[in-house]
């Protein structure tokens, strides 16, 4: 409802740039956070001329807690999300309008570091936290008491903190997790792994499933995107795609399923593939995604409208 929901797994250090896919008229909110930069959580407004407006401050939504590292975050409903605090083993949940802090699921009691991707199922029912070798399930309701709800499932992989775009839910809820060793697949209510598919992967990546459900595209940061075709199984195994970014991380799709997007973890550009997907798909490269110095994006997201697409990451990483 509203409109709200530009992307789901978006949590990067800085915001670099937007990059218009056609003419735009009208797309939903981005949320934005930056652990280890300005420690503040941003969004952006909804129209192409709120936008310009708005750039190069958007409008930052401070909630009301100390210490803030915002990394994972993702939506639900139309004004409220959960935000993951980096190696803080806290998740809040934050009303968007008016900044406010509405509680806070403290799960250091259970092993959590704050570290990793963090998803909502399409239901609202759960929300799926990845975390080195532990995959951690939120029953709703979203508040302090859900930590004594918390189940925890082992990985057969290490899911690497830093990602925070690796688990993807089709439209029945199935999750997708990936992980050092493959891509584990769990349905509701996710209490345990229905089977994994093989894909070794030590570097961590992200994950995008096309709207209708039938591929996912999965990122190593290396030099290519991995193709799984449905029906996917324990014995599926992927097409790989050559790319010429340098270090594929963050990657998404638009809602028309036509067109894939990788952000270059090494690089200010970006690679466009064209649908159908598979080996043999056209790729096409973008180095006008960016007006500022930087080092590269680590994730990308497009608007539910599929006229925009924002790409953040690297801006502050200890140590760059």
């Amino acid at each position: 409802p509203g409109g709200l929901l530009m992307q789901k797994h978006f949590s990067p250090y800085f915001l670099f740039i937007l990059l218009t896919l056609m003419v735009p008229t009208a797309f939903g909110q981005a949320i934005v956070t930056t652990a280890y930069g300005s420690r503040q959580t941003a969004t952006f407004p909804q129209t192409a001329a709120e936008i310009a407006a708005a750039l190069p401050n958007p409008t930052i939504v401070t909630a009301t807690y100390a210490n803030q590292d915002p990394q994972g975050v993702d939506y639900f409903g139309s004004d409220d999300a959960l935000i993951a605090e980096f190696r803080k083993g806290l998740i809040h949940h934050i009303r968007i309008s008016d900044a406010s802090l509405i509680d806070t699921i403290d799960l250091n009691s259970k092993g959590y570091n704050g570290e990793g991707a963090i998803a909502i199922s399409p239901d609202l029912n759960y929300t799926l936290l990845s975390e080195h070798r532990n995959l951690f399930v939120i029953p709703a309701p979203f508040d302090a008491s859900a930590a004594s709800r918390t189940r925890v499932t082992t990985l057969p992989g290490e899911a690497v903190g830093a990602q925070t775009s690796s688990i993807e839910f089709d439209a029945t809820g199935r999750a997708f997790v990936s992980h050092s060793t493959g891509i584990s697949v769990l349905d509701p209510p996710y209490a345990s792994i229905a089977f994994t598919m093989p894909y070794v992967n030590p570097n961590g990546g992200a994950l995008a499933l096309t709207p209708d459900g039938q591929q996912l595209l999965a990122t190593n940061l290396g030099h290519e995107v991995s193709i799984f075709n449905a029906p996917f199984s324990a014995a599926s195994r992927p097409f790989v795609l050559p790319l010429s970014c340098a270090r594929a991380d963050g990657i998404d799709i638009t809602p028309d399923g036509q067109t894939a997007i990788v952000a270059n973890t090494g690089q200010n550009k970006a690679c466009i593939i064209a649908a159908p997907f598979s080996a043999s798909s056209s790729v096409l490269e973008r180095n006008d995604v960016s007006t500022v110095s930087g080092d590269g994006f680590e994730d990308v997201s497009i608007s539910a409208d599929g006229l925009l697409a924002v790409f953040c990451g690297n801006g502050a990483r200890p140590g760059r």
